[in-house]
């Protein structure tokens, strides 16, 4: 059985960073981040994503402060669980609690029958992102490859992509 770190290293990739995305709302964030997830996947449906989305986000906000948003979703489209990150500088309203707009976004997808693998890849994300510096040096990456090298070292894995 492969360990949380591994489930994260197989699901996060470089072409699913957006590292300087323009986006006026939650609703492009949202387009944006499951086209990214449905590039992916071959034959994936980015609106049925979107959609998984936006339905998740309707049962409440998925911004944990801070700036920062875990939205998910899980999917009859995936066989494994898949993530995408955007960093939004201008920050946008995502129903945070603490009123902060949104500037970094780390989605993730899991297939409708693995909810376990769903869960072990938001509760990783979620500790990566507790760390105090996690947010300045994730916004203030310059490259994609540099994004999934600091979550995944964060990983604790030494497999981790350099």
């Amino acid at each position: 059985m492969p360990t949380v770190g591994d489930v994260l290293i197989s699901a996060l990739a470089p072409e699913s960073v957006l590292l300087d995305l323009a986006a006026p709302d939650a609703k492009s964030v949202i387009g944006a981040l499951a086209s990214c997830l449905a590039g992916r996947v071959p034959g994936a449906d980015a609106d049925e994503l979107a959609r998984g989305l936006r339905e998740r986000e309707a049962l409440g906000s998925t911004a944990i402060g801070g700036g920062v948003a875990l939205p998910h979703c899980r999917s009859s489209q995936l066989e494994s669980p898949i993530v995408a990150v955007a960093c939004v500088p201008s920050g946008v309203a995502f129903g945070a609690a603490d009123g902060v707009p949104v500037r970094l976004f780390v989605a993730v997808a899991a297939p409708d029958g693995s909810p376990g693998d769903h869960l072990r890849v938001l509760a990783q994300v979620a500790r990566r992102l507790r760390q105090p510096d996690s947010t300045p040096r994730l916004l203030g990456a310059e490259t994609a490859e540099e994004v999934v090298a600091w979550l995944c070292e964060r990983s604790g894995d030494a497999k981790a992509p350099p």
